[in-house]
C-alpha cells in the first residue's frame, strides 16, 4: 500500500519534501507526544518509588522507636511475674528506676488481674487503687492476652501528643503512657527529606500525631488520606491537593502500631524535565523543515535520468526480454540496483526453464501411473486429467480440463456427494470396491478423493484404481483356505459320523432281537411270560424293554449328523454376495461345533480336550457381516490356539472366549485367549503375515491368520490384533463395527 497517493508527473524535489515531512516530521511529533508522555509516566513511578523508599526509612525508624518502650515493659512484667507479692512501694520504686532511665515514658501504672491500680509512677495518691476494669485499654489487653497501642490524644501537661501501650502479665496488666515528640524529631532529621516534600504521621484512627503544620496535631484533626487508604479508595501514586498544590503521595504503614506515614511530592517538580523535552523537540522539528526544503531543491534531478533508464529495463523484462542491456549508473546504490536487475533477468529466465523442465517432469509421473487422476476444483470444474483417464474415457487432455465433472464423467455422478464433502472438511474420503461395468464386463474399482489443502490452492484429486484382479485372487485365497480347513476336518468328521451311526446300527440290531425276530433268546420268552403275552403283543412289550428310549436315541443321532454335516456344508460354501445381521455370539458357538470336529490322529489331537470358558455379553447389537467369512476367521483363531496348546503339552489346555461392546467406537469387541506357550515380540509382528508360519513344511499354510487380518480389515472394516508374551498365552482381539 502507498503512505500516500502521488499525482502524475510530480517532481522529486516535491516528492522528497512530502516525503521528509510526512514520514519524518509527522512520526517525529507523534514519537515525541508519545515519548513526552511515557516519560512523565516513567519520572512519576521513578519519584513514587523513591518516595516508597524514603518512607520505609522513615517507618523503619519508627518502628525501631516503638520496639524500645515495648521491649522495656514486657521486661518490667517478667520483674512483676518472679515478684508475686510486692508492695505499692516496690513497684512505685521499680517504675521509678524505668522512668528516669528512658525519658521517652511519661508514666507508667501497674493494675492487678481484677482492674485494680496497685502502682503508679509519677506518684498518684488519689489514682492509686482505683478500678480500671472497665477503661478500653484493660478490656483490650485482657480479652485478646495481647499488647495494645491505645489511639493518641494531647497530653495537657507535655502540650503534644501522647499514646498508650499496654502489655499483659501473668498477674495483671502493665500500661505505659509515651510522648510521641519523637515522631516528629524522627521525620525532621531524616536526611533524605527534600525541602519541598511534606511528610506527616497518623495514629491507627488516622489523627495526626506528627506534622509541619503543627496547628493540625494539636487540633488532633483526621487524616481525609486515611479514609481513603482504610476503605480501599486509595492507590499508590494518587494525587492529593493541599494548599492549593497538587501532591503525588505515597503511603507506608508501621506494622507495630497500624499508624501511617505518608511522603507527599509537589507534582510541579515533574513537569521541568517534561518542558526541557518539549522545547527540544519543537527545535529539532524547525530543523527537519529547513532540511526538507533544502534537500528537495538538490535532489530534483540527480536520480531521474539513471531512474529511468532502470524504469526501461525493467519494462523490457517484464514482456519477457531477457537480453536487454542495463545502463550503468554512477550512484553505488542505483548500481547496485542495475546489477540486480540484471541478475534477476537472468534468475528469472533460469528459473522459466526449470519451471518448464518440471512441469514436464510431473506431468510424465502422472500420466505414467496407472491409476486415473482426476483434478476438479470446488465448482467441481476438472482442472487435471492424466493419460490413463484419457485412454479408458477416450476424451483428450484438451476437452476435458475446464469442463464440468458431471457431464465429462457422468458415471460417477454419485461420488459427487464424497468429493464435495472432502473439499469442505479437508478429510480423505473413499469408496472401495466399487463395481463398474463396462461394455459387460464387470470392473471393481478403489476410489479415493485427496483434499487439495495448499495454501491458495481448493479443490480435490479423485484416484480411481481398477482392483477386479486383487479382489479375485483374494476371493480365491479365501476359498482355498477353507478348502484346506476342510481337509483338517476330515478326519474329525468321520470320528464324528462314525459313533452315533455304530450307536444306530446297534441299537437296531438289539431292538430287531428284543421284537422276536430271534427266538432262541431266553431273555425274550422271559419277558413275554412276564407280561402274560405273546411276543405278537407289541406295545407292551416295548414298554418292558425301553424300545421307545432306544427309538429316540436313534433319533438324536440322527439329528447330530444332521447339525455337523449342515455346518460343514455352510462353511465350505463359496458365499460372496451373503451378507445379513447376526449374532456374534451364535457364530462364536458354531466356529466352536466346527473346531469340536477337529480331530489328528497321527498327533493324537482331540479338541474336546480343551475347556471352553464363555463370557459372553448377552445385549450386543446385530453384526452386519457374512456368517461364513466370520466363522472362518474364529475358526482359525481357535486351531492356531488349539495347535500350540498341544504342542507345548499343556495338562488343563483352556480358552476364554469374551463379548461386549465397546460404545465410543461402535464396535462389538471379541477375545479369545488361551493358555498356550505365547509368542516373542518378533512372531507377533509378522503373525498376521501371508505365508509366514513357524510350523515345519507340510504342517501349516501360513495363510489361515493372514486370510483372517485380511476378511477383517477389508471386508468388514474391522480391526485384528493380537496381545502375547513368551510363557504367558496368547490373546487374539477381533473388533467389528455394528453397522
Amino acid at each position: 500500500m502507498r503512505m500516500f497517493s502521488i499525482k502524475k508527473n510530480i517532481s522529486i524535489r516535491t516528492f522528497f519534501q512530502m516525503f521528509l515531512l510526512i514520514s519524518v516530521i509527522l512520526p517525529l511529533l507523534i514519537s515525541g507526544g508519545i515519548g513526552l508522555y511515557i516519560s512523565s509516566d516513567i519520572l512519576r513511578k521513578e519519584l513514587t518509588l523513591s518516595n516508597k523508599r524514603q518512607l520505609g526509612l522513615i517507618a523503619g525508624h519508627i518502628e525501631l522507636f516503638l520496639e524500645n518502650p515495648y521491649d522495656i515493659l514486657s521486661i518490667a512484667g517478667d520483674q512483676l511475674d518472679l515478684w508475686e507479692e510486692l508492695s505499692p512501694e516496690l513497684i512505685k520504686e521499680m517504675l521509678r528506676s524505668f522512668i528516669d532511665k528512658y525519658e521517652f515514658f511519661t508514666s507508667i501504672q501497674v493494675a492487678d488481674s481484677e482492674g485494680i491500680i496497685t502502682g503508679i509512677y509519677p506518684p498518684d495518691d488519689f489514682f492509686l487503687g482505683s478500678d480500671i476494669s472497665g477503661r478500653d485499654y484493660f478490656q483490650a489487653v485482657v480479652s485478646s492476652d495481647s499488647p495494645y497501642w491505645a489511639p493518641s490524644q494531647m497530653s495537657d501537661q507535655l502540650d503534644t501528643p501522647v499514646t498508650t501501650l499496654s502489655l499483659p502479665f501473668k498477674n495483671g496488666v502493665i500500661t505505659a503512657v509515651l510522648s510521641l515528640e519523637k515522631i516528629r524529631s524522627i521525620i525532621d532529621s531524616s536526611q533524605f527529606i527534600d525541602s519541598d516534600l511534606i511528610v506527616y504521621a497518623t495514629d491507627q484512627e488516622g489523627v495526626y500525631i506528627s506534622h509541619s503544620d503543627i496547628e493540625r496535631v494539636l487540633l488532633q484533626e483526621y487524616d481525609p488520606l486515611f479514609y481513603r487508604y482504610k476503605h480501599n479508595q486509595y492507590s499508590e501514586g494518587d494525587m492529593t491537593v493541599y494548599n492549593d498544590i497538587v501532591y503525588l503521595t505515597s503511603v507506608e504503614i508501621v506494622e507495630t502500631s497500624n499508624w501511617m506515614v505518608v511522603l507527599m511530592q509537589p507534582v510541579s517538580s515533574l513537569n521541568e524535565p517534561v518542558k526541557a523535552m518539549a522545547y527540544a523537540l519543537m527545535i529539532l522539528t524547525v530543523i527537519i523543515i529547513i532540511l526538507a526544503l533544502f534537500s528537495g531543491n538538490m535532489l530534483r534531478n540527480t536520480f531521474s535520468i539513471p531512474l529511468n533508464a532502470l524504469i526501461y529495463s525493467t519494462r523490457g523484462i517484464s514482456q519477457g526480454k531477457y537480453d536487454i542491456s542495463v545502463p550503468s549508473i554512477n550512484f553505488h546504490e542505483l548500481s547496485q540496483l542495475a546489477d540486480s536487475i540484471g541478475s534477476m533477468s537472468h534468475e528469472i529466465r533460469k528459473r522459466e526453464d526449470d519451471l518448464k523442465k518440471a512441469r514436464t517432469y510431473l506431468s510424465n509421473i502422472i500420466d505414467s501411473m496407472p491409476s486415473i487422476l482426476i483434478g476438479v476444483n470446488p465448482e467441481l470444474v476438472i482442472t487435471q486429467w492424466n493419460r490413463q483417464a484419457e485412454i479408458l474415457s477416450g476424451i483428450s487432455l484438451k476437452d476435458a480440463v475446464g469442463k464440468d465433472f458431471r457431464e465429462t464423467v457422468p458415471r460417477l455422478i454419485n461420488e459427487i456427494p464424497r468429493i464435495e464433502k472432502s473439499i469442505k472438511s479437508g478429510m480423505m474420503q473413499q469408496d472401495l470396491q466399487r463395481i463398474h461395468y463396462h461394455n459387460g464386463e464387470k470392473i471393481i474399482e478403489n476410489i479415493v478423493i485427496y483434499p487439495l489443502l495448499a495454501k491458495g490452492v481448493n479443490g480435490a484429486v479423485i484416484r480411481i484404481d481398477d482392483v477386479t484382479e486383487k479382489v479375485m485372487m483374494e476371493e480365491i485365497i479365501i476359498q482355498n483356505e477353507k478348502m484346506l480347513s476342510v481337509g483338517g476336518l476330515a478326519a474329525g468328521m468321520a470320528h464324528e459320523i462314525n459313533n452315533p451311526l455304530a450307536g444306530m446300527i446297534q441299537t437296531s440290531s438289539v431292538l430287531a432281537n428284543r421284537l422276536g425276530l430271534n427266538r432262541q433268546i431266553p431273555a425274550n420268552e422271559k419277558a413275554a411270560g412276564d407280561a402274560l403275552i405273546s411276543l405278537d403283543s407289541m406295545v407292551e412289550y416295548m414298554k418292558l424293554r425301553k424300545i421307545p428310549e432306544m427309538l429316540e436315541s436313534i433319533n438324536i443321532s440322527g439329528r447330530r449328523i444332521s447339525s455337523i454335516v449342515k455346518n460343514m456344508l455352510s462353511f465350505v460354501r463359496n458365499s460372496v454376495d451373503n451378507v445379513s445381521s447376526h449374532d456374534i455370539n451364535q457364530i462364536l458357538d458354531h466356529s466352536l461345533e466346527l473346531a469340536a470336529t477337529d480331530y489328528n490322529l497321527k498327533k493324537k489331537f482331540d479338541f474336546k480336550t480343551i475347556t471352553i470358558i464363555k463370557e459372553y455379553s448377552l445385549d450386543l447389537p446385530m453384526v452386519v457381516c457374512e456368517m461364513s467369512k466370520i466363522q472362518q476367521v474364529f475358526f482359525n483363531v481357535l486351531q492356531n490356539g488349539a495347535h500350540a496348546m498341544s504342542e507345548n503339552d499343556l495338562k488343563k489346555p483352556q480358552f476364554i472366549i469374551k463379548t461386549y461392546f465397546d460404545e465410543p467406537m461402535k464396535m462389538i469387541v471379541v477375545e479369545v485367549t488361551d493358555n498356550g506357550p505365547g509368542m516373542p515380540e518378533k512372531v507377533k509382528k509378522r503373525i498376521f503375515e501371508p505365508f509366514f508360519t513357524t510350523k515345519p513344511v507340510g504342517v501349516g499354510t501360513g495363510l489361515g491368520l493372514s486370510v483372517s487380518y485380511f476378511i477383517i480389515t477389508e471386508n468388514q472394516n474391522g480391526q485384528m490384533a493380537v496381545e502375547s508374551n513368551p510363557g504367558e498365552g496368547a490373546t487374539f482381539i477381533v473388533r467389528l463395527p455394528v453397522e
